[in-house]
């Protein structure tokens, strides 16, 4: 008589609900930070994406000799109402012939930046309002040095954009009120 030894393949039950309990930890643990680590790319992008579009702006403003504008947008298509300081759905940039801070037929769109669904707001003092201007020589009009503020669930940023263009960031670590 032969006998066959029996090999266990698989896991056993025990073995499946340890398994499963450590995963179960590790995600739970994990999430918090990864919603901070989201919000920080975020905040990261908003930012690089202004920076981005005055530099764009100053440089076609300079190479064109035009006005170019970059003014909020809640749709991507047109500016918003100048009473409008939001500028967390986007902002357009674009060489504004008509130089009335619109964008209209006679204009060449240069850039659109579009947030679907921003997890932060960004708002704007009644310097920069809804939009400003960027003269043909690269600088920025005098009525357009302002403040515009970020904020998100952590953290907040003050934007002062002034009459060369630059970005100046002051960082808050305190959460937006």
């Amino acid at each position: 008589m032969s006998t066959h030894n029996k090999r266990q393949r698989g896991v056993n039950l025990i073995e499946l609900i340890v398994v499963l309990s450590v995963l179960t930890i590790s995600v739970v643990a994990g999430i918090p930070g990864f919603s901070h680590f989201v919000t920080r790319m975020d905040r990261t992008t908003a930012i690089m994406d202004l920076t981005s579009s005055v530099q764009l702006a100053r440089s076609e403003a300079a190479r064109r000799s035009l006005p170019v504008t970059i003014c909020s947008s809640a749709d991507a298509t047109q500016c918003s109402a100048s009473t409008n300081h939001d500028w967390s759905n986007g902002w357009l940039v674009f060489v504004d012939a008509a130089q009335d801070r619109s964008f209209n037929g006679d204009d060449e769109l240069l850039a659109v930046v579009a947030y679907n669904t921003p997890r932060f707001t960004m708002t704007t003092d009644n310097h920069l309002g809804s939009g400003f201007v960027i003269r043909a020589d690269g600088f920025l009009t005098r009525a357009s040095v302002g403040t515009m503020s970020y904020c998100d669930a952590f953290e907040s940023r003050d934007l002062y954009l002034n009459y060369t263009g630059r970005l100046d960031i002051d960082v808050t670590e305190s959460p937006c009120p």
